[in-house]
């Protein structure tokens, strides 16, 4: 895989183990993308087709994709409208924030605000560094 340098590139994480056979090898190919340091991870819905969303199947694989790119180079998002048919939106963010919650509150905000900020050049809508995670606000002092 070439690397361009000056360029952001986006991978997505691969589905739960079992989800199908084409994504067995999902783990050698997060490896070989977070070799180039220009490729960012959307973390997402990681649906798949009448299996209902859960923390239990699919938090080894955000967990996996966050220990290969780091936080600093995974971003959470969704795919709504489309992830609505296996979870609410509300549920996929409970989900995120439930399997990152023994992260510390800067490595939450990075996954949550901060790598997508950097990436989009909207860091400047971010005036302070404070968001709400949780019911708490964290901030660089946390």
């Amino acid at each position: 895989m070439a690397c361009q340098p000056g360029s952001t590139a986006f991978g997505r994480s691969r589905l739960p183990t079992g989800a199908s056979k084409v994504c067995e090898p999902g783990a050698l190919r997060l490896h070989t993308l977070a070799a180039c340091a220009n490729v960012r991870l959307k973390i997402s819905g990681l649906g798949e087709r009448a299996v209902p969303w859960s923390v239990e199947r699919n938090g080894p694989v955000v967990r996996e994709a966050i220990e290969v790119f780091g936080v600093e180079r995974c971003m959470f998002a969704s795919n709504f409208p489309v992830d609505s048919v296996v979870v609410k939106l509300s549920a996929l963010f409970d989900g995120f924030k439930s399997i990152v919650a023994d992260l510390k509150p800067l490595e939450q905000l990075a996954l949550f605000h901060d790598t997508l900020s950097r990436c989009t050049g909207y860091d400047e809508l971010k005036t302070t560094n404070h968001i709400a995670l949780q019911g708490r606000c964290i901030t660089d002092d946390a």
